[in-house]
């Protein structure tokens, strides 16, 4: 059985594009592995349960560590576990998780990054230089949009453009009302930056 590992130097439930996508994988006979962090939002929102599918998180006490050595603990962790499940491929969308992707990319593994996300402005020099070494160096990328990056000097071995839409499934009919509410629904990355304070 053909196998992906997950690497997200975050709570991957958080993400349903990684829910979506997997969901599909698993459809069609994969096993997926996710290997994420612990956040204060861990258990709150959830993969919905999945034959084929399941989330590891590190121990809830690396939290308390500073960052650069929870960040160490987590690599360490999934760099054994890589080699350990020996996988198809490894699927990195987190560009924090980008530096585990280059590594394990020049070990021989077959890296997939998928950036869902333009990074933030405040990602460290050294981030988004191993990013851009990643563009170089995996399978192939994955992007929703080429356009955000063409202003980008990358260079980027295979660029595959895939929009991140619902499926089907998830679509609810919308159904006239006749009290004068608003409803609105919401697709996309659930994280600290695009949720309110209260």
């Amino acid at each position: 059985m053909p196998k992906v590992v997950y690497i997200q130097f975050a709570n991957p439930e958080q993400y349903p594009p990684l829910e979506h996508g997997s969901k599909i994988l698993v459809e069609n006979g994969w096993k997926c592995l996710f290997f994420g962090r612990n956040n204060e939002h861990a258990g709150k929102i959830t993969f919905q349960p999945l034959s084929g599918r399941s989330v590891m998180f590190m121990p809830r006490w690396t939290m308390q560590l500073p960052a650069k050595m929870e960040f160490a603990l987590y690599a360490a962790w999934v760099l054994f576990k890589v080699v350990e499940l020996r996988p198809t491929f490894i699927y990195l969308s987190d560009p924090l998780a980008t530096p585990i992707g280059v590594l394990l990319s020049q070990l021989g593994c077959k890296v997939i990054y998928h950036e869902h996300d333009t990074p933030s402005p405040s990602l460290s020099r050294w981030l988004q230089n191993t990013r851009k070494r990643l563009f170089r160096t995996v399978q192939f990328s994955v992007i929703p949009n080429a356009k955000r990056i063409a202003h980008e000097e990358l260079k980027i071995r295979d660029l595959v453009e895939v929009r991140n839409f619902p499926s089907k499934a998830d679509v609810l009919e919308v159904r006239p009302s006749a009290a004068r509410e608003i409803v609105v629904c919401y697709f996309g990355t659930l994280v600290p930056s695009r949720l309110p304070m209260s």
